[in-house]
């Protein structure tokens, strides 16, 4: 599991650096270089961030859901 504070403190030298060593940094911190990698270009968000999205999704889906049954003259 990624702990939380490193990859922070490994994204905040990463934009900071000007030689971008993700393997370097990732050593540095104990983060697996490729995780790291996506986390700092934007390709890959922590878990907790995918479920707040997923159920934002869903409220929203819900929402659609009851709007459209509650206007279906058939019902």
């Amino acid at each position: 599991m990624v702990n939380r504070v490193d990859m922070k403190k490994a994204l905040a030298e990463i934009e900071s650096s000007l030689d971008l060593d993700y393997a370097a940094i990732a050593e540095k911190y104990g983060l697996v270089r490729s995780t790291l990698s996506r986390q700092a270009r934007g390709k890959t968000t922590s878990r907790a961030e995918f479920l707040s999205r997923s159920l934002q999704l869903d409220g929203r889906r819900m929402s659609g859901m009851m709007s459209a049954l509650a206007s279906d003259p058939y019902r």
